[in-house]
């Protein structure tokens, strides 16, 4: 059988999605994936750029502003993931579109939560 492009439930070889409102939810969330798609990508390598810039900064000042600089470029990184979940074409296919959007969410969850903890060290260990 094949599987709704949205949800996952069993349909049909003749339909895509299982209702109306899959179908609805899915076209949403391409347009939403459109019309923000340059915006996140910009967003991630500004993000990119500043942890291996942290990295960098803490080899040549110190190890506490490297922390700070990554803590904050990976929180922000993660917080981005969480509001802007733009899961992978291999995601999609595999988890459809509902759970590959909730397990991005979730991965951007982990991002966010590392950066507070390298903030935390930046901060107040080292």
């Amino acid at each position: 059988m094949k599987k709704c492009d949205y949800c996952g439930k069993q349909i049909s070889y003749s339909e895509q999605y299982c209702c109306d409102e899959c179908s609805k939810k899915a076209l949403k969330y391409y347009h939403f994936e459109r019309k923000f798609k340059n915006i996140f990508g910009f967003f991630n390598i500004i993000c990119v750029i500043s942890v291996m810039a942290a990295c960098f900064l803490s080899l040549l000042l110190s190890a506490k502003i490297g922390y700070i600089v990554s803590g904050i470029a990976l929180t922000l990184l993660g917080v981005a993931v969480v509001i802007l979940p733009m899961p992978t074409l291999n995601q999609i296919k595999k988890q459809k579109i509902e759970k590959a959007v909730i397990s991005t969410r979730i991965i951007g969850g982990i991002i966010s939560f590392s950066g507070v903890c390298l903030l935390i060290v930046g901060l107040f260990v080292v």
